[in-house]
């Protein structure tokens, strides 16, 4: 799974050695870009998806995603039931045909063979050469 995308907004073009370091502090779990919150839209519609907001986050995106703890916590809790999922001790199962599976499987199978006996289907007829004088 791909680590939580958090847009961390700072006030200015740049952002400081302090924004840096708290965007640090997210962790590894967090992809963090950074986002003037002098630049943001007004506009609902045009807002950047992301799963959490930090820094000085503007008010439509504080009413529009959760602060970015929660959704780090989120992802990990998501990944986490994701991975308990998977038991490596007992191979899966080999699935087992249906007998209308099976009938289908060997009406292809004859099909296939009697083309191969014909010379083939249309589409591996040679290419059209146009006249030649």
């Amino acid at each position: 799974m791909k680590p939580a995308k958090i847009l961390y907004f700072i006030e200015g073009p740049l952002p400081t050695k302090d924004d840096y370091q708290d965007a640090a502090k997210l962790g590894s779990g967090a992809n963090v870009v950074f986002r003037n919150a002098q630049q943001v839209p007004n506009e609902q519609h045009a807002l950047e998806v992301c799963d959490g907001v930090a820094g000085a986050v503007p008010e439509i995106y504080e009413k529009a995603f959760p602060p970015a703890e929660k959704a780090i916590a989120k992802k990990e809790a998501d990944f986490k039931k994701l991975t308990d999922s998977i038991d490596d001790a007992k191979p899966p199962k080999k699935a087992q045909l249906t007998d209308e599976q099976k009938a289908a499987f060997e009406t292809e199978q004859a099909k296939k063979k009697f083309e191969s006996q014909q010379g083939g289907n249309v589409s591996k007829a040679p290419a059209w050469q146009g006249n030649k004088q």
